[in-house]
């Protein structure tokens, strides 16, 4: 633990860790996290990149070598964390069908099984574990971690293909033989022959635990954070919008008198600029133009009998003038 950690910490610091890692991946090959790092060098990864930028760097590349599967599996990582769950199908998937080994990888199998089952792709899980019986039927458990996993996947045979689970289950027994589960499972032994579960859980307090909830679980200054009561409510602010023509004080302290009126027959009201304020004959004042034009002033307009009887006089007085 402490190498990883130190060849982590040298890969943040910006140094070269491809050495220190290559040595300690042979004396622990367990961890498949210095590996990728090695490769998410080559990607383009950098600590200081957006997270987004490095999901797609990492993908770009674990697509393209299925054979690393150190890489695929930090790129399936990020995917998740990302929400992506489409794409973390994809590399694992790809890794399978760049090689057939793949498929007795638990690390891959676990996830790849987990993700389908999120995704509700139920064909998909039986079609990869018909895959996976193929392989296991040839193989030989060589140790606990083998076995685990052979288990496992004979656990996933048991709803729909009893046979199958059947037969991985009698090779997990010809490999041990004392566990109780699995001779229970085949019948061997009966379920009394188990541990009892009050034995298991007799130093479990349950109320405490219920009582406890998840804060024994988080930090402290995760704790605090999460503290949220159920009475608890969130509260908005009401933003209030200021009318500067109208101030919101003088309408909740005086009630208008001229609600009634039509908005532009209003004493307060204020045309915008641009536009006159032409207001109609009905019960309004006109120009003395518009009074001319639609003579309704109160001067009585002359009547055409008269105007025509003043010109022929007119010219009965300008043909005198003239001497005829």
């Amino acid at each position: 633990m402490l190498y990883r950690n130190e060849s982590v910490i040298g890969y943040k610091s910006g140094k070269n860790v491809s050495k220190s890692i290559k040595s300690f991946s042979k004396k622990f090959g367990i961890s498949y996290l210095p590996l990728a790092l090695i490769s998410a060098n080559k990607a383009g990864f950098a600590y200081e990149n957006d997270f987004d930028i490095n999901t797609r760097l990492l993908f770009k590349y674990s697509i393209k070598n299925p054979q690393d599967i150190p890489i695929n599996l930090l790129a399936a990582q990020f995917s998740i964390q990302d929400g992506n769950l489409q794409n973390a199908t994809s590399l694992l998937e790809n890794c399978i069908n760049s090689d057939s080994a793949n498929l007795t990888n638990f690390a891959i199998i676990s996830i790849l099984l987990a993700l389908y089952e999120s995704l509700d792709r139920k064909n998909s899980t039986i079609q990869i574990l018909d895959k996976i019986y193929e392989e296991l039927v040839m193989k030989d458990i060589t140790g606990v971690e083998d076995a685990k996993f052979f288990m496992s996947i004979a656990f996933g045979f048991v709803s729909f293909a009893p046979e199958k689970s059947k037969s991985l289950f009698e090779k997990i027994y010809n490999y041990d033989s004392t566990n109780e589960l699995v001779s229970v499972v085949l019948g061997k032994k009966s379920t009394e022959d188990l541990d009892d579960i009050s034995d298991l859980i007799q130093d479990i307090d349950s109320e405490e635990l219920i009582k406890a909830g998840i804060a024994p679980l988080l930090s402290s200054g995760a704790a605090s954070k999460s503290k949220f009561s159920s009475k608890s409510k969130i509260t908005k602010k009401r933003r209030v919008r200021k009318n500067p023509k109208h101030p919101v004080k003088e309408i909740k302290s005086e009630i208008d008198a001229e609600r009634w009126l039509p908005l532009k027959d209003r004493s307060y009201y204020k045309p915008k600029k641009g536009k006159k304020n032409n207001k109609d004959t009905q019960g309004g004042t006109t120009s003395k133009t518009t009074e001319e034009s639609l003579n309704i002033s109160n001067t009585p307009s002359s009547t055409p009998s008269s105007s025509n009887t003043s010109s022929s006089k007119n010219k009965k007085k300008n043909k005198k003038k003239g001497g005829r």
